[in-house]
């Protein structure tokens, strides 16, 4: 069972077209605390509604 509690999540995206960009993740979730401070790479795309930023570890 999924355990359904508020958190907050911040995420930092820097970097450039040109260079790449390097996502940092603060964030109050136990769950996602692993991301903090991992090395992180980000794409960045459209869809036909807006942008799209995926994060790889």
């Amino acid at each position: 069972m999924i355990d359904e509690k508020n958190c907050r999540c911040f995420i930092e995206n820097n970097g450039s077209f040109d260079d790449g960009f390097i996502p940092k993740i603060v964030t109050d979730s136990p769950a996602l605390s692993e991301f903090e401070g991992a090395e992180l790479k980000a794409e960045i795309g459209t869809r036909e509604n807006g942008v799209v930023v995926s994060i790889f570890g």
